[in-house]
């Protein structure tokens, strides 16, 4: 009796499997052509590119070996040999609904990665992306950029997180500054084993996904909406510094307001109040700093944001010659962010309390209630320990100094 029921059991749940695999989107990604560039720098952006793909869990990919057998029979390579033959063979033969083609090319010192998507039922293109930069470190995060693009273009997928209904708030895809890096949502441990009290101890904690700045605020930026500079090292490239966690709050909101969106915070009471569905710019949950800061998905549990070693990432107090740097000097980490190792400190929404990671969570946004606010990330004053991702720091909401500013975020919906 008990080996039926559990023969039951097994059944019911490979339906279930089998249901789940069934609603998602059978993509085939061809190999991009490369002109100009090395082939071996073109595979491995379709490589990364079908990972990250498949970590969205909304497409089954079709296995390399079974597209490059299929690409041989017809006598095929690459994306520029795509035909109505192929496109047949792969939606009548493999069940394949979009197939994603592209080419890298460099010009000068100038890559551009090329890609498209087309429908396979139609032939038609439904999306088409072209993305450039001179840094083969930025091309990790970029590639997070096309996947997103991927999984926001597909009609089919149905698991997007999207705002109430109800709400005023448009619940489309944001437009975004390509000075913003993709952020894809999951489950991370938080923490560290230091047995200092700003490193908390291990803890599970998941996220939703989510935009965050490539650089820290510039005093660009900070002047083009501000209209003022309370930096000390003063430089349009190097990061804000000297403003406070208010400071950071202000700014976010008139940004939001100069581009046409929803304003994140609003105050009520002497009490700045977070919006959790606004459109707008905001600063980054602790979680979501953290999150982001040990690559998110591509999280290798190093010490510092993208590397082991910390001058590779980083400007600390033994490399900066005692003041910030021009945002981005730095190799960035695996998600193509830039200096949340070091450089400024930077401000998160929470307020601080060193026990509130003691349980399990999910998309936190810090107690209700505190004195001071979450600061991370060490800086070009600080060292080699408090620049690691899991270093915990706090300051009151109106302290300034010359080594803190903040980085942006914004919603995915």
């Amino acid at each position: 009796m008990k080996k039926n029921i559990m023969l039951t059991l097994l059944l019911l749940f490979g339906v279930f499997l089998n249901s789940t695999e069934n609603t998602k989107t059978r993509v085939a990604i061809l190999n991009f052509t490369p002109k100009g560039v090395e082939p071996i720098l073109a595979e491995a952006i379709v490589e990364n590119l079908t990972t990250s793909i498949i970590n969205t869990s909304d497409f089954n990919v079709i296995e390399r070996n079974q597209l490059d057998k299929l690409m041989k029979e017809l006598n095929l390579q690459n994306s520029d040999d795509f035909n109505d033959k192929l496109r047949e063979e792969l939606g009548n033969l493999h069940g394949v609904k979009l197939v994603i083609l592209g080419s890298v090319t460099k010009i000068g010192s100038t890559i551009t990665i090329n890609m498209r998507g087309v429908e396979v039922s139609t032939g038609l293109a439904k999306f088409a992306k072209s993305i450039t930069t001179k840094n083969e470190d930025e091309i990790p995060g970029l590639i997070q950029n096309l996947a997103i693009l991927v999984f926001t273009n597909d009609g089919l997928n149905k698991t997007k997180n999207v705002v109430d209904k109800n709400s005023s708030v448009n619940n489309k895809t944001p437009s975004v500054s390509a000075d913003m890096i993709f952020v894809q949502g999951g489950e991370f441990i938080i923490g560290s084993t230091g047995k200092k009290l700003s490193a908390e101890k291990f803890h599970s904690v998941t996220v939703s996904s989510f935009w965050i700045g490539k650089y820290e605020v510039t005093q660009k930026e900070w002047k083009s909406i501000m209209n003022d500079n309370p930096s000390r090292y003063k430089n349009d490239d190097r990061p804000v510094e000297r403003v406070s966690w208010l400071n950071a709050i202000e700014f976010c909101n008139k940004k939001s307001e100069k581009e046409g969106l929803t304003k994140v915070y609003s105050i009520e009471d002497g009490e700045v109040k977070f919006d959790i569905k606004a459109n707008g710019y905001r600063l980054p949950t602790e979680a979501e700093w953290e999150y982001a800061a040990r690559g998110g998905k591509n999280n290798k549990k190093y010490k510092f944001s993208g590397s082991e070693n910390i001058g590779e990432v980083a400007v600390y107090n033994k490399n900066s010659d005692d003041k910030t740097s021009v945002v981005g000097t730095k190799k960035p980490n695996d998600l193509g962010i830039y200096d949340m190792t070091g450089n400024v400190r930077e401000w998160c929404w929470d307020y601080y309390d060193r026990k509130y990671y003691k349980d399990n969570q999910i998309d936190p946004q810090g107690p209700v209630r505190g004195s001071k606010r979450v600061v991370r990330g060490g800086s070009y004053s600080k060292s080699k320990l408090a620049t690691k991702v899991s270093y915990r720091d706090k300051r009151n909401k109106n302290y300034c100094k010359d080594d803190l500013g903040f980085r942006l975020v914004r919603n995915d919906y």
